[in-house]
């Protein structure tokens, strides 16, 4: 029995462990410094670029530690409901293994198409948000950018399957008999027998 409350016990404290999320906005934004945020926090950054301008800016993030996170990346436009920045992307890269997924907020005419997307991260790997676009025509066209980790819920099933087997051992240990006894022989065996 110890075995299975030491087993539930650890599923259940897997849920209570809160990971952190490191940002630092990269080059050429000057790699200002770490941001540490947990879930709930928020990181806020806005850019603005000069007319005709190639966008290629990049944010280094880390989870450092504990269950994976959902982190939320949203994007909002500069000037009221227009980027002003043709096929404006954002892509996620985990830095062992490559893309992870990418967020295409306008098209080739500046169109919005996306500004939101959520994607789970697991802990302990290092990760770089690359920002790739072309500002318009027009002056201070930009976007505000917010980064939101949110922690990730174990499935219910996870929950159900500790409770499961802490229940089954319970009831082994309610079953077993006495450590001396012999088992009694079937009535079959000790008619045959004589």
């Amino acid at each position: 029995m110890g075995h299975a409350v030491l087993l539930a016990v650890a599923l259940f404290a897997a849920t209570a462990e809160a990971s952190t999320f490191s940002i630092i906005p990269g080059a050429p934004l000057g790699g200002g410094p770490s941001q540490i945020l947990t879930p709930g926090d928020t990181f806020v950054d806005r850019e603005t670029f000069l007319p005709f301008t190639q966008i290629a800016l990049q944010y280094n993030a880390e989870v450092l530690f504990g269950t994976p996170l959902n982190v939320v990346t949203t994007v909002a436009p500069n000037n009221g409901n227009f980027f002003g920045i043709l096929n404006l992307q954002f892509t996620w890269f985990d830095v062992a293994d490559g893309t992870v997924t990418t967020l295409t907020v306008t098209d080739a005419s500046g169109h919005p198409l996306d500004t939101s997307l959520s994607l789970v991260l697991p802990g302990g790997f290092t990760y770089r948000l690359a920002v790739r676009g072309t500002a318009s025509f027009q002056d201070n066209d930009g976007y505000f950018l917010t980064i939101s980790p949110v922690l990730t819920p174990l499935p219910s099933t996870l929950a159900l399957f500790g409770s499961v087997l802490l229940g089954s051992a319970l009831l082994a240990t309610r079953r077993r008999k006495p450590t001396g006894s012999m088992p009694a022989l079937p009535r079959a065996i000790l008619d045959w027998a004589n």
